[in-house]
């Protein structure tokens, strides 16, 4: 990929092949599942010089920010995009029996309020951790992402922080950001996970 230059929104755009295509004027969404890299993805995007928010409770915020994640960006991001266009995707991704035991634990806790209630349903199809539910939602959400990125391919990166050596690398070619010297950002990581 080659860079283009920086946006007035700090958004630089890419072109996979090496041909630079517009500036992007959009903004960046973390679409992946939770519990699979957004809190890491945001800190990484403020590292980067975003400004990023994690989880987003209200239009203002959405609107304010130049990146945001987690579930209430994942459930809407075909709404979010025709809203902000020119905007980039990073969908956060890991191995499905990671992300279920990591699910497992975080969502068999007390019930959330109404917002995240709603988000569960339409994300999960349930509002605590139900094995088979959350399976075909990892499954279902992932062929909804594919199939509405098929024809713009060069607006969607798909970042397994977990699995790739240094997840600075595709994020920062991706953003055409420059590389920090610093570890990558691995956050609400449990040992061994």
């Amino acid at each position: 990929m080659s860079k283009t230059k920086e946006a007035d929104t700090g958004i630089v755009a890419t072109e996979r092949g090496g041909e630079p295509r517009e500036e992007a004027k959009g903004k960046i969404f973390g679409i992946g599942l939770s519990r699979t890299g957004t809190l890491s993805l945001t800190i990484a995007l403020r590292r980067l010089g975003y400004h990023a928010i994690h989880t987003p409770v209200s239009e203002n915020q959405i609107e304010e920010a130049e990146a945001l994640t987690d579930s209430p960006i994942a459930c809407r991001f075909e709404e979010l995009d025709e809203r902000f266009p020119g905007s980039l995707f990073v969908q956060t991704m890991r191995d499905v029996e990671s992300w279920l035991a990591s699910c497992r634990v975080r969502f068999s806790r007390r019930p959330p309020g109404p917002l995240f209630r709603r988000i569960r349903r339409d994300l999960y199809g349930t509002v605590m951790f139900d094995e088979a539910a959350f399976r075909a939602a990892y499954h279902r959400f992932n062929e909804r992402v594919e199939s509405y990125f098929s024809a713009r391919p060069g607006a969607l990166l798909k970042l397994n922080i977990f699995d790739t050596p240094d997840p600075w690398h595709p994020l920062c070619e991706f953003l055409g950001k420059p590389h920090p010297d610093e570890p990558f950002p691995h956050k609400n990581r449990r040992p061994g996970k």
